[in-house]
């Protein structure tokens, strides 16, 4: 198993999480084609109200890993502190031993597990789901959560630790804004879609099924495995 050794002597390690072949359901042949342009896109369906729903217990370690993987345990999972601005810069920015960027982002998923919901690329054109960089003031769930407030404008509970994604993109497709990453995601349950939020002048959103995140998701494969070790329905 590996650990990651962090350069900040106060931080907390990430842990690779081991998880069990298990086979994943592809999209059927007449799976939406969805377009990369926000103004343009239509899923086709968005949970209820009550499907977003959700209670004050939760469980941290992930049905389908493995025993002896990590599991955190907290009694709230909540953000409570939402501020209408958005960090910026990476003075406080973690990383790893190796140089990659630690990053945390969500899988925000409806109380019933048949959505997620997906935010706008600032960078590219098409989708995305929330993440950012872990800041050394900061536990990587409280990073997670802050980013799904800033980008998405939503408040969640963390249900999961989906554990350490690595970098896919090739040395070329880096860049000094863009450096090589290190991603550790958590499953969350939606609890409010707030109507304002720090990055709403810039981001839109969506709910999508499995599928339809899938094809929105493509040619981001590190968002991909994140969506597929969540317990989404299929």
């Amino acid at each position: 198993m590996r650990r990651l050794q962090i350069r900040n002597a106060n931080s907390e390690s990430l842990r690779r999480i081991h998880r069990p072949n298990h086979v994943l359901t592809p999209p059927n042949d007449g799976a939406l084609n969805l377009s990369p342009d926000p103004a343009k896109h239509i899923f086709a369906s968005r949970p209820s109200n009550k499907e977003l729903l959700s209670t004050n217990t939760f469980i941290v370690r992930h049905p389908n890993l493995a025993q002896d993987a990590p599991a955190l345990v907290q009694h709230c999972g909540i953000m409570t502190n939402r501020p209408m601005e958005s960090r910026v810069g990476r003075a406080k920015q973690r990383y790893s031993d190796d140089g990659e960027r630690l990053v945390a982002g969500v899988v925000p998923l409806n109380s019933a597990k048949t959505h997620v919901l997906l935010i706008q690329s600032t960078r590219r054109s098409g989708w995305v789901m929330p993440k950012g960089g872990w800041e050394t003031d900061e536990s990587c769930m409280d990073a997670a959560q802050r980013e799904a407030w800033e980008e998405a404008g939503i408040s969640c509970k963390i249900d999961y630790d989906l554990g350490t994604i690595e970098e896919t993109r090739t040395p070329k497709q880096m860049s000094k804004d863009a450096p090589k990453a290190l991603y550790q995601f958590f499953e969350v349950t939606v609890t409010t879609e707030h109507e304002e939020w720090p990055e709403k002048h810039k981001r839109n959103r969506q709910w999508a099924t499995f599928k339809e995140a899938e094809s929105a998701l493509n040619g981001r494969p590190e968002l991909i495995e994140a969506l597929k070790r969540s317990t989404i329905s299929r």
